[in-house]
């Protein structure tokens, strides 16, 4: 290394930039003997760099964890197997964000000693330069720019992370509270709610005396609209605890032709008010698996429901069959306007809707068939849909059988 040329090198723009942290942007020389240590960094410092000496690898791997932007070294500090080691173990202890420049001076560097050799290898995929000395010093300020360019990227990357990382958090944290506040929302208006229909039952029934002709019929549409509010409620209610991994399953043997038949039962009704179909068609034998009855009851309904609201005239189907490793096939087909196929997976996503207008005329929250993809996850399996504009759509849910066999 020479100081040739020092005096004409004008103040590195790079090094004069405010600087929050020196000491991450500092260059570490590592030169056990002579002069060419306080040489290169009285050249570095000239050209307004921070630069500090070493006279040890164990001070070098110690000014490590205070930060630096490159290191330089001699080859002669390589020398023996433990330097090799300890400044190994130093870069390795490095952030995963750091790729520290670490510079060698070597007097042949096509024929390097041994050590430097070991280093490389117990380095794999580090930014290591080898280099011819001596080295003038207009190319050793060139060097260095170009040095700290690169780390200066990493600071960069390593702060965007940082700062991706707090977004995230603040995400899921305001997530978090907006499932709890629909959490806490739909339990206080379920308690009022179940009143509201106690109530419209006794009338309705007569419990309290018969009632005249229309009021009855007013009564019944008062039941109605509490019971698809309650419906809704429920989504939000099973939304909530799903996002907050609250949510458990209860695996039992269960008939799923038993479940299929109950879930049409309650759908029927909405499909009679519409004039529509309801065509059921499960295995006359028992098809036997093993899942949560409530939660499967509650996925065919969302799709049943869904079904009949998107279906204008035709007929709503149920179908299902043994799958060939022994589980469960469900298939809700319906003779509706179809979906695009760009749309296939929106429908998925909670309170997204492909046509906004149609959801607001059919009502809803946009999450049945989210939460029904979710539960699905939950029982082990799988809901897709096939679809064709005009023709109309079909929901699969596969379910594995006795044994976890789909």
């Amino acid at each position: 290394m020479t100081g040739e040329g020092r005096s004409t090198v004008s103040p590195d723009p790079l090094a004069a930039m405010p600087d929050p942290d020196a000491g991450e942007r500092r260059v570490l020389i590592l030169a056990p003997v002579g002069r060419t240590g306080p040489l290169a960094r009285d050249i570095l410092t000239g050209a307004g760099f921070a630069a500090d000496t070493c006279t040890a690898m164990a001070e070098l791997c110690g000014e490590l964890e205070r930060g630096a932007g490159a290191v330089l070294l001699l080859e002669e500090a390589l020398a023996t197997e433990r330097d090799v080691r300890m400044l190994a173990a130093a870069l390795a202890g490095q952030p995963a964000w750091s790729d520290l420049p670490v510079t060698v001076f070597a007097a042949d560097p096509e024929r390097p000693g041994p050590s430097f050799r070991n280093f490389t290898r117990l380095t794999p995929g580090r930014s290591i330069v080898v280099l011819e000395r001596p080295i003038r010093a207009p190319a050793l300020i060139s060097l260095m720019r170009s040095l700290l360019q690169a780390r200066e990227r990493q600071y960069q990357v390593r702060d965007l992370v940082a700062e991706l990382g707090r977004a995230r958090r603040e995400a899921e944290a305001a997530n978090l509270g907006k499932t709890e506040f629909l959490a806490v929302m739909s339990h206080e208006l379920r308690t009022p709610l179940n009143a509201i229909i106690g109530y419209g039952d006794l009338l309705h029934d007569g419990i309290s005396g018969p009632l005249a002709e229309v009021p009855k019929r007013y009564v019944g549409r008062i039941r109605e609209s509490a019971w698809h509010l309650l419906g809704l409620i429920e989504d939000i209610l099973a939304y909530s605890r799903i996002e907050a991994g609250k949510e458990e399953v209860e695996i039992v043997p269960v008939d799923a032709a038993d479940v299929a038949r109950d879930a049409a039962g309650i759908v029927e009704p909405l499909a009679a008010k519409k004039q529509l179909a309801l065509r059921v068609r499960v295995p006359e034998v028992h098809l036997m698996i093993e899942t949560d009855e409530r939660k499967l009851r509650q996925v065919l309904v969302n799709l049943l429901g869904n079904a009949v609201k998107f279906t204008e005239r035709g007929e709503v189907a149920l179908l299902l069959e043994r799958s060939p490793g022994g589980g469960a096939v469900f298939r809700v087909r319906d003779t509706g306007s179809g979906i695009a196929a760009h749309h296939l997976e929106t429908i998925f996503r909670a309170f997204e809707q492909v046509d906004p207008s149609l959801t607001r005329r059919q009502q809803g929250t946009g999450l049945g068939l989210g939460v029904s993809r979710k539960l699905a996850h939950l029982l082990g399996g799988e809901l897709s849909v096939e679809s064709e504009l005009g023709v109309g759509s079909t929901f699969i849910l596969r379910l594995p059988g006795v044994g976890g066999t789909a």
